[in-house]
Parts: C-alpha cells; structure tokens; sequence
C-alpha cells in the first residue's frame, strides 16, 4: 500500500510491522531521515516513540518537511537506513 503525503512524498512500507517496535524492545527506534535525491540530508526528526503511518504521514505533511522537499526538487524518506518511500515512486 502506498501512503501519500502533503509534500510528495509517498510512503511505501515493505510492511506494516516496519513502522512498530515492541513495547518490551530494548532497542532504541531510529530516527525519521529525509535525504535528497543525492543522498545528503535533509531533515532529521529523532523517535519519540515508534513510528505509524500516520505519524510519519503528518511528519512529512508539516511545512518544514515540505520547504524541504521543494527545494531539493525530491527526497527519499527513511527509517534509519530503511528507505521507506520518496518522490519518485
């Protein structure tokens, strides 16, 4: 399933778990990365928690994550080193 948000971006989870840790988890949940499309970032945005869709989809729907994507003309979004989505999908 395909996940749009406000600035283009498009998540695209591989599943759903992906955006969930366990409560019982003992590792810490990486953070929110956006990249351009060479590959430098963009914006970082620690958890505070564990990811959900709509957490990310309002991420990336605020006007920051947006200014960004515009001036980058495209971003890819990951979950530490996990590519989740992008512009270009």
């Amino acid at each position: 399933m395909i996940y749009p948000t406000r600035c283009g971006v498009k998540i695209v989870p591989a599943k759903d778990s992906l955006l969930t840790v366990s409560a019982e988890s003992t590792d810490a949940v990486p953070p929110l990365i956006l990249r351009d499309l060479g590959g430098s970032v963009l914006l970082e945005v620690p958890a505070d928690g564990a990811w959900t869709i709509e957490r990310l989809v309002g991420l990336l729907g605020s006007p920051r994550a947006c200014e960004c994507v515009i001036d980058a003309f495209g971003a890819d979004v990951f979950i530490g080193k996990e590519w989740i989505g992008g512009t270009e999908v």
